[in-house]
């Protein structure tokens, strides 16, 4: 029976530097909630910071791609785009602002998101709200970055997260545990999500 883990699960930080729980039980160190940061490279990190500014930035200028890149998430067997996708919670709260905005038909989304942001982030919005992005992109060539954006986040997320797996595995099968296919049917999971995306990465540069 396959363990359902939500595509948005994040592996948890259990079992840091302790080799005492001989009778670790997978449910308990592996479950949903914030991503261990600590399993990144400096370098990994940046550049997933920057891959979520990217992301966030498009999504602040043009909320209306959300529809699109939902569309494209739904047909390539993704979840759909969600603020858990971002790290950090001033970047979850502000993505959570994009999609309130398209909920509500009371204002423009623009001026929803504007009206929105708490103070405490008004900084950050701004800077990330300046556009970089040249005027004669197409509608398809931005909707297509910001996918390709996101994608990339994911994908490095799902191979952090199989990688501190198989540490898990492997240290679990080191103390002698007998149940491995809790960690097995997980990995297994991760891999065929890697498959998934590495499909859509795939047809969007087809689309290019």
């Amino acid at each position: 029976r396959l363990l359902r883990v939500d595509e948005r699960s994040l592996i948890g930080t259990a079992a840091r530097g302790s080799r005492r729980a001989s009778k670790r039980s997978p449910g308990r160190e592996i479950g949903a909630g914030k991503f261990a940061h600590d399993v990144l490279s400096v370098s990994q990190q940046q550049l997933a910071h920057e891959l979520e500014g990217h992301c966030l930035r498009m999504l602040l200028l043009q909320p209306e791609m959300l529809y699109q890149l939902n569309r494209f998430l739904q047909e390539s067997d993704l979840n759909r785009f969600d603020a858990q996708d971002f790290s950090g919670i001033d970047y979850q709260v502000l993505a959570g602002i994009v999609s309130q905005s398209l909920e509500q038909d009371q204002v423009d989304p623009l001026q929803f998101i504007r009206e929105a942001v708490p103070e405490t982030l008004t900084t950050l919005y701004i800077e990330l709200s300046e556009s970089d992005q040249g005027s004669d992109a197409s509608a398809q060539k931005v909707v297509s970055a910001l996918a390709r954006a996101l994608m990339r986040i994911r994908s490095a997320r799902n191979a952090e997260e199989m990688e501190y797996l198989r540490s898990l595995q492997q240290e679990y099968q080191e103390e002698g545990g007998l149940q491995m296919e809790a960690y097995q049917e997980m990995i297994l999971h991760h891999i065929k999500k890697r498959d998934r995306l590495d499909r859509a990465i795939g047809n969007l540069f087809q689309l290019d």
